[in-house]
Order: C-alpha cells, then structure tokens, then sequence
C-alpha cells in the first residue's frame, strides 16, 4: 500500500486543461515551443453563406436548407418540452 502512494506521488505533474497553451508548453525547449505555437497560430477567417454554397450542387444546397429547417424545429421542440 505505501509503494502504491508513492509511486503515485511521484507521477509526472500534468498542465490543467483549462490553462492556455503557452502555460501548458512552458516546460518544452524554446524551438519546440515556438513550432507548435506557429502550428496554432491560425487567422480568423470569416466566411458568408454564399461562399459555403458558392460551389454546391442544388441537391446539396437543398439538402443545407432541409438541415438548416429541421435543426430550427428541433430547437423549438427542445423549449417547448422544457
């Protein structure tokens, strides 16, 4: 029983989920730390309605709007039984 408690004890430290991922990389060598950081580095694009539909099929354009109804229905149904 006392080697199980300090066999746990000894375990690595792991980073919270909930930290940034600066925090979290901290302990890595600053050149690894950097790629991943690079890898992330990701810019915010937005992008409209019309640019997702641009290159669709009228099935699949159909099949968008026959989504886009039922997830509203089922919205609605979800408060109503609430």
């Amino acid at each position: 029983m006392a080697d199980e408690k300090s066999i746990a004890s000894t375990g690595p430290t792991v980073a919270a989920a909930d930290q940034p991922l600066e925090v979290m990389l901290q302990r890595l060598p600053s050149h690894y730390r950097k790629e991943i950081l690079k890898q992330y580095d990701m810019p915010e694009i937005k992008v409209s309605i019309i640019t997702i539909l641009r290159y669709a099929t009228p099935l699949e354009v159909a099949m968008q709007i026959l989504g886009f109804l039922c997830a509203i229905t089922a919205g609605i149904a979800w408060f109503v039984v609430i």
